[in-house]
């Protein structure tokens, strides 16, 4: 929505307008917020261009492929803390409580396979939720399955956290990458 045509928030306004005036608490996003990540001007023009949206509300975004690891995403947009091994990987993935459900964000642009160190805090994550936790959400960028668009399924994600997370009871995974809306019930 950040290039083409002489207004390209037309396309997105109805969208945000019907968040708004849900008036949520917080808002999730699984990535590509930019075009090009590295470019620091467009992450000035995305908080430009929603700052009614972006300053009332709190935005929790993991990262897509068009964020590209940017620094900028990480200075605009504060993550809790997960604690990594290696720094440059806090805010990569993350976890937080509302009320009775337990959110995972994570950064399947990074390496989430069996030996990683966020496959490793996920399992860890999962692993510690309180028992007074009803529901389960994760939310990443490519999503397990897709019957439509350019991009496909990513089967790494189903290979490697598919399995997880059907064993630690994940009620709900969102995902972004297609740029449509598409749901499905997977293995129950």
């Amino acid at each position: 929505f950040i290039v083409g045509g002489d207004n390209p928030l037309a396309l997105i306004e109805p969208v945000l307008d019907s968040i708004i005036a849900e008036d949520p608490d917080f808002m999730l996003h699984a990535g590509d917020m930019v075009v090009n990540g590295i470019n620091t001007k467009e992450w000035y023009e995305f908080q430009g261009r929603l700052k009614e949206f972006t300053g009332n509300y709190v935005m929790m975004p993991v990262y897509g492929n068009h964020e590209e690891d940017s620094p900028t995403m990480a200075e605009l947009f504060q993550h809790p803390v997960n604690n990594a091994i290696d720094s440059t990987n806090e805010g990569h993935w993350f976890s937080f409580d509302y009320n009775n459900i337990h959110i995972i964000g994570l950064d399947v642009q990074r390496g989430y396979g069996p030996n990683t160190e966020q496959y490793q805090w996920l399992l860890n994550d999962l692993q510690s939720i309180d028992d007074n936790i009803d529901h389960r959400i994760v939310y990443f960028h490519q999503p397990a399955y897709n019957s439509t668009g350019y991009h496909g399924p990513n089967n790494r994600v189903r290979q490697y956290l598919e399995p997880l997370l059907l064993e630690y009871g994940v009620d709900l995974v969102f995902s972004g990458h297609n740029h449509h809306y598409e749901r499905s019930l997977a293995n129950g």
